[in-house]
């Protein structure tokens, strides 16, 4: 068996992170390892400029 996920760069959810929250500015990104074909992230932000 197989198993892929799409795995995306600090820097490509950084950019994904800002385009979806103009304004914010990315403090922390964490990947979720313990799914099986998803790659979730929690992105922590911060208003502070």
């Amino acid at each position: 068996m197989v198993i892929t996920k799409n795995r995306q760069s600090t820097e490509t959810i950084t950019a994904m992170a800002k385009a979806a929250l103009p304004g914010k500015q990315v403090a922390a990104i964490k990947e979720l390892t313990e799914g099986m074909c998803n790659v979730p992230w929690i992105v922590m932000v911060s208003t502070k400029e």
